[in-house]
């Protein structure tokens, strides 16, 4: 029998200068956010996505396996994301799908050049890694840089 050992990856998303109309509608956000676990081959369990007052939107969507969030600043254009799981599969090509579903450009005036949204992002790898002898420690998969390059640090990338 195979040793499961508690893991995940993390994704946290900024995204700035998107439309606050998109960012303040709760129908237009969840399903976006559908769209994006349905893309990432993830298993939506349940959502619940709430409008704030005066504006805003926070939505929770609880995962297979583990979960989604995210919340919005429509006034500011903003939104975070919040992606935490606990499969096997990369989040890394996640990224392109959020942003073609959640960097919808602010609507300029007319004459007004239209600002792409911009978008940070963080992932990380978490938990722990089975020991293979002393002081080594196996690659969780293919992303994991393993404890041959990192040592004992925490494996963060930022773009």
């Amino acid at each position: 029998e195979e040793e499961h050992l508690p893991a995940g990856q993390h994704l946290l998303i900024d995204i700035k200068e998107v439309d606050g109309s998109f960012l303040n509608s709760e129908e237009r956000l969840a399903s976006a956010m559908i769209e994006v676990v349905q893309q990432s081959e993830l298993t939506l369990l349940s959502y619940h996505c709430h409008s704030l007052v005066p504006v805003g939107v926070s939505c929770v969507g609880v995962l297979l396996e583990s979960h989604v969030s995210f919340h919005t600043w429509p006034n500011e254009g903003v939104i975070t994301l919040d992606l935490f799981t606990c499969g096997n599969g990369p989040l890394l090509p996640v990224i392109k799908n959020i942003e073609k579903l959640f960097a919808v450009p602010r609507v300029g005036k007319e004459g007004e050049e239209v600002v792409k949204p911009g978008m940070i992002w963080s992932h990380k790898l978490r938990g722990f890694r089975p020991d293979i002898g002393y002081g080594e420690t196996s690659a969780l998969s293919s992303l994991d840089l393993g404890e041959d390059v990192l040592a004992f640090a925490q494996y963060d990338l930022k773009e």
